[in-house]
């Protein structure tokens, strides 16, 4: 069977199954590592194999995660990170139980639903579509940059999940609608629920529900799937605030209850970034983060658009169910990008976004086709530098992103091995309290110990493991008295770290004298500027030279034990970019 005359599921699913063989390699990464932790119980909170993403199940759990060290000191104690997901973490629970720490096996998981997802828009496409434009549509959805985390990062397997269940409850929808098939009547609502509690991106999936309900049965028609839908996603919206679910006190996510206005403003610039990567295929977790190409990228998104709707909205080449369908899958897909930028766009929240947004580039594609083999010369010649672009974008860069996402994912993976497996911790290999000096990588601040815990448990013995800065400079480090050293900044003004904003809200700000009290030590901040420390105190309830106090720094690639300087003296400790280059 040639590929021209393929049904669009079987391409869909070579392709995606092909994209996604890098994200085999990748091992177990960032928060992947938390996760392991809750469910092999050494997490020192309160876990449960349906709350992996629970991190703060209640309103005191955040003091254990400071006491114990896997949170850095200076963490904001009333942080709540807390997401409803218990289908995924069901999931996550169960590679464990049946993949033991055979990364391959969970990835090949997540893999799965990405075929789920595939088969379900392709047999929608096929519906919808002719076979050109579905086969088109499917191939841009299975390569899409957008799949890129979700299949490589075990963690970020959450918007995948939801992205298959919701895909597959419009389809079982449709089937009730068009084909009466009365089983789809209450198999959808039930997926849509199980997408709900997989993912908060499912909630794209009520927004196509409700597009489709209105586009193709109207108002008064319609009411009722209307009703139905949005009571679902109501539901579960009020459910999620009231049981506190969502993150607070952090400077990197903003709750639409507590803060709806900040969170539209903010909503505003991240819906282009995400809208930039559907149609442009333009990667949003790296035009997140460069200032300098934002601005225009968010603008040729736009343009993309409105050309995109102007081409589909007057062509006779489509037919009028293509032509609807195209429309209110546009609308509803763009309406729910809005509920997807509580905090830093990126595109592992846009699997689902991407039915909508594929559909939209296979057409497109079709249609720059036709008019290059059909259209008078100059037409042609514009359809053709069209078919190129927008070929190139989603079959080139996009699942060229996909495969170098997967192998930087694979070297940071294996850079938190190498750490754990080569780190020097001194004499608190098995007592005493281990303190890493220089965490600015994310790699180092949040995940080192629990490397350490992972991969080289006998190294992992010391009572406390904490880590003392996340400056992104050098330090000098003073022993100021016998139980006593001070943490600075070697050359003002300090360096902002942007995953400080993880772990404290810019409306909580570090002061200068605050005294925050921990198990074994009184951390002092002398020298502050917001939630960046430039220097910093630690008195501790015994003396430095007892022998239970070892102090670590990321040099020359690994870390490495840095003596304590006698009393007076200081001692100048370099800054390395650690694993992941920060």
């Amino acid at each position: 069977m040639s590929v021209a005359r393929a049904p669009a599921w079987a391409l869909g699913l070579i392709l995606a199954a092909l994209a996604s063989v890098p994200a085999l390699y990748v091992g177990f990464v960032g928060d992947d590592l938390v996760q392991r932790a809750m469910l092999e119980g050494r997490w020192p909170g309160p876990t449960s194999w349906l709350g992996l993403y629970d991190w703060t199940p209640s309103s005191s759990a955040t003091r254990p995660l400071l006491e114990q060290g896997p949170w850095p000191w200076f963490t904001d104690p009333d942080l709540e990170l807390r997401f409803l997901r218990p289908v995924t973490s069901a999931s996550l629970a169960l590679d464990a139980w049946l993949f033991g720490r055979n990364a391959a096996l969970a990835h090949a998981h997540s893999v799965l639903w990405l075929l789920l997802l595939t088969a379900s828009s392709a047999k929608l496409y096929e519906r919808w579509f002719t076979p050109p434009a579905a086969r088109l549509s499917v191939a841009a959805l299975a390569l899409a940059g957008a799949h890129a985390q979700p299949t490589a990062w075990l963690a970020a397997r959450h918007t995948l999940l939801g992205a298959a269940l919701g895909a597959s409850a419009l389809w079982l929808w449709l089937r009730y609608r068009e084909d009466g098939w009365k089983p789809g009547r209450y198999l959808a609502p039930s997926c849509l629920m199980a997408s709900l509690l997989a993912s908060e991106s499912a909630l794209v999936a009520c927004a196509l529900l409700v597009g489709y309900e209105l586009a193709t049965r109207g108002l008064r028609r319609g009411a009722r799937g209307v009703l139905l839908f949005g009571a679902v996603a109501l539901t579960y919206v009020g459910l999620y605030a009231l049981l506190g679910y969502g993150g607070r006190g952090s400077g990197l996510y903003v709750s639409p209850f507590e803060a709806p206005a900040r969170y539209l403003a903010l909503g505003a610039g991240r819906v282009g970034v995400l809208a930039a990567e559907l149609l442009l295929a333009m990667p949003a977790d790296v035009v997140s983060f460069v200032d300098s190409v934002r601005g225009p990228i968010i603008t040729a998104a736009a343009v993309a658009a409105c050309v995109c709707a102007a081409l589909l909205s007057r062509s006779r080449e489509l037919t009028s169910l293509a032509r609807r369908s195209l429309a209110w899958l546009s609308l509803a897909t763009f309406v729910s990008l809005w509920t997807l930028v509580g905090t830093t766009a990126t595109g592992r929240v846009l699997p689902l976004a991407s039915l909508g947004a594929a559909a939209v580039v296979g057409n497109v594609l079709w249609l720059a086709w036709r008019a290059a083999r059909t259209s008078t010369r100059p037409r042609r010649a514009l359809a053709a530098l069209a078919l190129v672009c927008v070929g190139f974008l989603h079959f080139g860069l996009a699942p060229s992103f996909r495969t170098l996402t997967a192998v930087r994912l694979r070297a940071i993976a294996s850079a938190q091995r190498d750490l754990a497996v080569d780190a020097d911790v001194g004499a608190c290999a098995d007592r005493g309290y281990l303190y890493l000096l220089t965490g600015s990588d994310p790699a180092l601040a949040l995940f080192a110990g629990l490397a350490l815990e992972f991969y080289a448990p006998e190294k992992a013995g010391a009572e406390r493991f904490r880590v003392l800065s996340l400056a992104p400079q050098a330090q000098r480090l003073s022993r100021v008295a016998h139980d006593a050293f001070e943490l600075d900044v070697a050359s003002p003004p300090r360096k902002i770290n942007p995953f400080e904003a993880l772990l404290r809200s810019p409306e909580h700000p570090l002061v200068p004298g605050q005294r925050i009290l921990l198990e074994e030590m009184t951390a002092v901040v002398e020298l502050a500027e917001g939630m960046a420390v430039s220097r910093a105190r630690f008195e501790l309830n015994h003396d430095l030279d007892a022998g239970r106090v070892c102090l670590m720094a990321w040099r020359a690639g690994r870390l490495q034990a840095v003596p304590i300087p006698p009393l007076g003296e200081t001692t100048l400790i370099a800054h390395e970019p650690g694993p992941m280059g920060m």
